[in-house]
């Protein structure tokens, strides 16, 4: 008899047990439910966002063999690589330093003594050049310069992420877009090399959960220096 009753507590005790688990269940679905559905939408924001802050870089090395620095205060070079299709271009020394440039048809490129090793950079994506100081550029002609590595990557560039945000501000068609596709309100913000925070909205004032996801990048600012930097999400 003690045998049987010793069963039926334990049979008692497992229906008491499942009927917890499953009140809990009940209780917190909607929770789990909700935190599922606002971490798919951050990973939708941060590949969609990521895409239209993403343009592409391309570089090439130049190695001016021989000149006379009493005679020569700049080089004139035509784009190699068919680079001149970019819309912008910079041009850097040795050292990584900006040198005075001007990009049309031909590149004009401001030299001082003794240098001889430049690159130029490229890109459809904002670009800010030093003026060009020096006339009457030398032009270089073949066999007188060596191109040397030529690359073209795409990176996040500091001009798209920034216009995009500006975008997202003033565009209420735009951001109920994208507001509407993720279902739910959000905001997108930058924080650049110095730590300074950028976001759609300043200040919001929220009474649910927010949702935040800082992303580590690299991106390219206007002087076509790389730098690091944080996307940064947060929706509720």
């Amino acid at each position: 008899m003690e045998k049987r009753g010793s069963h039926v507590g334990i049979i008692l005790l497992f229906v008491v047990f499942i009927l917890f688990v499953s009140f809990l269940f009940v209780v917190f679905k909607p929770s789990i439910k909700v935190q599922q559905n606002k971490e798919l939408a951050l990973e939708y924001l941060e590949k969609e966002l990521v895409n239209l802050s993403t343009g592409k870089l391309a570089s090439v090395a130049v190695y001016v063999d021989t000149y006379d620095p009493e005679a020569v205060n700049c080089f004139r070079i035509e784009h190699p690589n068919n680079f001149g299709t970019y819309g912008y271009a910079v041009v850097k020394e040795g050292a990584n330093n900006l040198i005075g440039s001007s990009n049309s048809v031909n590149l004009e490129f401001d030299v001082l003594a003794n240098q001889h090793f430049f690159k130029i950079y490229y890109s459809n994506e904002k670009l800010n050049n030093e003026d060009l100081i020096g006339v009457d550029c030398e032009p270089l002609i073949e066999g007188s310069y060596q191109v040397g590595q030529i690359s073209t990557k795409e990176y996040i560039f500091e001009s798209k992420v920034v216009n995009l945000i500006e975008e997202l501000k003033t565009n209420e068609t735009f951001y109920s877009e994208v507001q509407s596709i993720i279902n739910n309100e959000f905001d997108f913000g930058f924080t650049d090399f110095e730590g300074t925070p950028i976001w759609t909205n300043e200040v919001r004032d929220v009474s649910t959960n927010i949702y935040i996801k800082k992303i580590p990048v690299q991106y390219i600012d206007e002087q076509a220096n790389i730098k690091s930097g944080y996307l940064n999400l947060r929706i509720w």
